[in-house]
């Protein structure tokens, strides 16, 4: 183990002399952090276009897709069927598409409204297809939090 120690020593020591090292790590990235920060400090943050076909029309799917455009991160496109919507994920001008099934709100057997929205993205855009799947699921959590609350037995403060 010793010989490994003296090594590192010896490697660090170098390294903390070589001064065009210590620029490119440590203030490099840092003016890029400050420059880079004052151009886009006014972005709004993640956006995502999708379209939006809701077969279900029933008051859950709206109380849905409220709260989901409430939020600013959803920017809704209006697009005629679902082929012209995979069309337009291929090119890149949309970022998916949810399909909301006619099922979906209908009352299950404990007379709770129940339902899956399909989401659709390119794989080829894996990233955006999981923030859209993590940002639907808070925001399904919020709905489902409205129609039956409750208080959760672990939290974070």
């Amino acid at each position: 183990m010793k010989p490994v120690l003296a090594l590192a020593s010896v490697i660090t020591k170098r390294y903390m002399r070589d001064k065009t090292a210590l620029f490119f790590t440590f203030l490099f990235p840092l003016v890029f952090l400050i420059v880079f920060g004052f151009i886009f400090k006014g972005g709004s943050g993640a956006n995502f276009d999708v379209a939006v076909f809701d077969y279900s029309n029933t008051e859950l799917s709206k109380s849905f897709l409220d709260t989901a455009k409430k939020t600013g991160v959803l920017t809704i496109k209006d697009i005629a069927t679902e082929d012209l919507a995979k069309q337009k994920i291929s090119r890149s001008e949309i970022d998916a598409y949810l399909v909301i099934p006619d099922t979906f709100g209908k009352l299950d057997a404990n007379g709770q409204p129940s339902g899956t929205i399909l989401l659709r993205y390119s794989a080829g855009n894996e990233q955006t297809g999981q923030a859209l799947n993590a940002f639907l699921g808070a925001v399904v959590s919020g709905v489902n939090n409205q129609i039956s609350p409750y208080t959760p037995p672990l939290t974070i403060t």
